[in-house]
């Protein structure tokens, strides 16, 4: 993140490096090739492209409504959002409820069966 927020066009190394480069960690790797998308789309910025029929969702729906199932939204869901498979949206309460797991013992998980598919 420090890096697209500063502007760099071209980074080596996104995935998987901890202690400069003395550890390679596939479970930091998955965590990491999960995480670059986000910052990828970050750094595009915001685009206007469809901000004229995103204003017509606006006054069609009006206040007190809700975009999610309008038409705009259905269309361009897909592309506005990423959702990865192991950042967890849970509350607290539900994830202890699941084991408590955190990002490393996930992405461990995802790691290994990567690699077991592989």
């Amino acid at each position: 993140m420090a890096g697209v927020t500063a502007g760099a066009n071209l980074m080596l190394h996104c995935g998987g490096w901890d202690e400069a480069g003395m550890v390679c960690c596939m479970a930091k790797f998955v965590a990491d090739a999960e995480q670059n998308p986000l910052i990828a789309k970050y750094a595009k910025g915001i685009g206007f492209e469809n901000f004229d029929e995103a204003l017509e969702a606006v006054r069609r729906i009006g206040p007190g409504g809700h975009f999610l199932g309008d038409a705009f939204t259905l269309e361009h869901f897909e592309d506005a959002f990423i959702a990865p498979e192991i950042l967890d949206y849970l509350s607290f309460e539900q994830w202890a409820a699941n084991g408590s797991k955190d990002m490393a013992a996930r992405a461990r998980k995802k790691a290994e069966a990567l690699l077991k598919f592989y």
